[in-house]
């Protein structure tokens, strides 16, 4: 029972966070929304609130945001980046971090950081 009560919970707060993402008195941005463009403050509040629950809508929306990062550069002609050359384990120590360090920052932009840091995928 204590389980179900534990998803129950974090589903509320995956649909509330959406929502209030989705509707974020924050400023406004015509070129994205959603987790990408909360502070790294916002998600450190989030994170002590719901924990793992919290970084993983971050995370997946980070996913979402390096693969079209990556579908730019491929349709540009560029190199590509491996999203395979970082653990997961890696990707919330590095926005941890950064967020830590840059408290005013969105957090697109540790997204956008750490990103740089993938190594290319091979040519091919």
């Amino acid at each position: 029972m204590k389980h179900l009560i534990a998803i129950t919970a974090a589903l509320a707060m995956l649909i509330a966070g959406s929502a209030a993402n989705a509707n974020s008195n924050g400023p406004d941005h015509a070129d994205g929304r959603g987790y990408g463009y909360s502070s790294c403050a916002d998600f450190g509040r989030d994170y002590q609130r719901y924990g793992d629950v919290s970084e993983q809508s971050y995370a997946s929306w980070l996913f979402g945001f390096w693969s079209g990062k990556n579908a730019v550069l491929s349709f540009e002609g560029k190199r590509t980046k491996d999203l395979t050359s970082i653990s997961y384990l890696q990707v919330k120590q590095g926005m941890r971090r950064y967020c830590d360090q840059h408290p005013l920052a969105f957090y697109a932009d540790g997204a956008d950081d750490l990103f740089d840091t993938l190594a290319d995928m091979p040519k091919g």
